[in-house]
């Protein structure tokens, strides 16, 4: 399931991240469905069944992990872009 939006600058992308999580290229991906936003929020659902760090090793190439806050059932990250 992939869901984008654009309303007044602001962007929201829902997309199945474990489809894409072992896949090759997340960040790029991930880039481009955001139209190469500066700042990326990715919500994951049930983080314990993802191995430990693969969202931020995948997201490493094009963003900075800034933060993550961990609830009962999900976990917020918000990734920065990278400045070349």
């Amino acid at each position: 399931m992939q869901i984008a939006y654009n309303l007044r600058l602001k962007r929201m992308v829902i997309l199945n991240v474990g489809a894409i999580a072992t896949d090759e290229n997340m960040a790029g991906k991930i880039q481009k469905l955001t139209n190469s936003a500066d700042t990326v929020l990715i919500v994951v659902n049930r983080d314990y069944l993802f191995p430990k760090g693969l969202i931020e090793k995948e997201m490493s190439d094009l963003y900075n992990l800034d933060s993550e806050v961990s609830f009962a059932y999900f976990k917020i990250y918000r990734f920065p872009k990278k400045r070349t």
